[in-house]
């Protein structure tokens, strides 16, 4: 087939899933297509990623989607319920994509029957080679076989307790319910399988001959993607650079995307702990335990005020620390002081944790590597001619019906957009073994929707704020500027990594919620006063011992003043003393503290 065909049969399938289905992003809608293109030609890979759709409450079209995959993988299994000796047996006999609806019934509290051995088919059969040994047999004629575990599998249910092993193979799609604007075409089983034939019969005949560049193909990954987010990715920006034309930027957007963005699952609390940490360090090379707990109660969205119905503390801090292997230490300050603290450096540090298990953002790895360069393919099997893909711009027609060299016509009408109008791009092969770039030129004055220069996470951030900052805005809500940079695909622990650097931001309030209203301008200053900072100002003015009582009425009294619990938990760091209890207590600076400050 021609790159021509490709393309035409590429955009087609693509309206065939937009046409039954609604996703929230363009991503989604490359990641199926290229999913179901790659099951055609799976043995030649190393790994299969699976597909897993997920939500929070039924009828969000999990199910329809494996309908859809059920209309065009190739020699697709719906398996309801089936045994885990069933499965791995029909997995064996090859060929055939596996589709597993309504997998919260076997991982739910209670455990299902036989889950262990389902998880370990999903699990093992991700890797090519993957064999699962069997008796066969029966009385004293036993024997073991090994059957085959490799082949392409998708996974629907509900939010579950899914296990991690099994989602970190997995591309993760987390459905919504269709808002009312967003229609949908009738579903009519018959009707839709006549309408997907030549969408199967079309990648077969253009994948099948090309099995030998499938398995020479060593795909570029974008920054930071490695280790399994790579084996995932693999397959499809293979399936990506042999479409050519816009397919390989497309495919390393959704890669990003799906591998940077937040998770709908909650990420263990300790990696959200070092990275709040190192947000807080800012580049010390130790700090004192009270002070870092006062710090971390601070951050906007932070849950540190509220860990099992109390303030994060010391012991708590240590407690979550220690499986990272960090441990707090005795550490001299100012003064001759030695209080128990954190460093960075040397045996029990953060910076080994920190390192580990905190992956560098996409605005953080250099952009020295070119992601939209293609797999570099054998020189017999390049392809000379320079392919360019058609502007789609209007809803009613794709493109005119192609007929492939084998007769098939694929569908060519689409009752929704495929995608907004994009600017056309030539793509051109790089020599072979020099890393050459592929050359786009606009098409279009309007602003394409695949960029071919994206900003950093940095670069989004500032320019937002400068609009608003040119737009007569002095203030701005944090959360409305996290809410604008997620929809734009950002990763929100990079927005607030950003946001803390920026000299466009100052804090002007911190609200109860988390969420903090920001002075924004050039050279941006803070207005608010943190907790320990405001307490430590209003000991210092009064002088002596002040009954806490006193300093909780100052502090509502004063707009600027924190709140009853911040203040309470910056009463604990280590330059306040303390005598009395109850309504008696009294509060005081410690006068080491004194002599450190001068």
């Amino acid at each position: 087939m021609t790159t021509d065909e490709v393309s035409v049969l590429l955009e087609a399938l693509e309206t065939f899933y937009r046409k039954y289905a609604v996703h929230p992003t363009e991503h989604h809608y490359v990641v199926l297509v290229l999913w179901v293109a790659h099951s055609y030609v799976y043995e030649e890979f190393d790994t299969s990623p699976r597909l897993f759709f997920d939500s929070a409450v039924p009828a969000c079209g999990k199910t329809r989607n494996l309908e859809l995959l059920d209309e065009t993988a190739r020699s697709p299994l719906m398996a309801f319920s089936a045994s885990p000796a069933a499965l791995i047996r029909t997995i064996d006999k090859g060929g055939r994509t596996i589709l597993m609806d309504e997998i919260d019934t076997l991982y739910n509290k209670n455990g299902g029957a036989g889950s262990e051995d389902v998880t370990a088919v999903v699990n093992a059969g991700y890797k090519n080679g993957a064999r699962v040994p069997r008796c066969v047999g029966q009385g004293m004629d036993i024997d073991v076989v090994e059957l085959d575990a490799y082949a392409p599998m998708a996974l629907a249910g509900l939010h579950s307790n899914v296990p991690e092993a099994v989602r970190s193979r997995s591309i993760h799609f987390r459905m919504k319910k269709r808002k009312p604007s967003e229609v949908v075409s009738p579903f009519y089983r018959r009707d839709v399988s006549e309408e997907a034939q030549p969408l199967r019969e079309g990648l077969a005949e253009w994948l099948e001959p090309l099995r030998e560049e499938v398995r020479a193909a060593r795909p570029r990954m974008p920054k930071g993607v490695e280790d399994r987010a790579a084996e995932v990715w693999e397959p499809l920006l293979v399936i990506a650079d042999l479409a050519d034309g816009q397919w390989p930027k497309r495919a390393r957007e959704a890669c990003k995307h799906f591998v940077f963005a937040k998770s709908g699952y909650a990420r263990p609390i300790g990696i959200d702990l070092l990275a709040d940490i190192q947000l807080v360090f800012k580049g010390a090379e130790k700090m004192a335990s009270a002070d870092l707990v006062a710090a971390l109660v601070t951050i906007p969205d932070a849950p540190w005020k509220d860990i099992r119905g109390s303030f994060l503390n010391q012991a708590t801090l240590a407690n979550f620390l220690r499986p990272f292997d960090v441990r707090p230490k005795d550490l001299k300050f100012p003064g001759n002081k030695v209080v128990k603290g954190y460093r960075v450096g040397g045996e029990g540090g953060l910076a080994e944790a920190w390192e580990r298990n905190l992956a560098a953002g996409t605005d953080d790895v250099d952009d020295d590597q070119n992601e939209s360069i293609p797999a570099l393919i054998p020189p017999e099997a390049a392809t000379a001619a320079t392919s360019a893909t058609a502007l789609v711009t209007a809803p009613e027609v794709v493109a005119p019906p192609v007929a492939g060299s084998g007769g098939a016509t694929y569908p060519a009408t689409n009752p929704k957009p495929l995608t907004s109008k994009v600017a056309g791009v030539a793509g051109v092969a790089p020599p072979q073994g020099m890393g050459g770039e592929n050359v786009a030129t606009a098409a279009n004055a309007k602003t394409p929707l695949h960029a071919v220069s994206d900003p950093t996470c940095r670069e989004w951030f500032e320019r937002h704020i400068r609009g608003l900052i040119e737009n007569g805005h002095t203030t701005v809500d944090s959360d409305a500027v996290y809410t604008a940079g997620q929809d734009a695909g950002w990763n929100l622990q990079n927005l607030r990594k950003v946001a803390s650097k920026s000299t466009l931001v100052g804090t002007a309030e911190k609200r109860a919620d988390g969420t903090a209203l920001w002075n924004i301008g050039e050279e941006a200053t803070d207005t608010w006063i943190s907790a320990p900072q405001w307490l430590l100002d209003f000991l210092r003015a009064h002088g002596g011992w002040v009954r806490a009582s006193d300093v909780h009425a100052a502090a509502q009294a004063d707009p600027n003043g924190p709140e009853r619990t911040s203040l309470k938990s910056a009463a604990r760091a280590a330059y306040v003393q303390k005598r009395g209890n109850s309504i008696a207590t009294e509060w005081c600076l410690d006068p080491s503290h004194e002599q450190e400050s001068a």
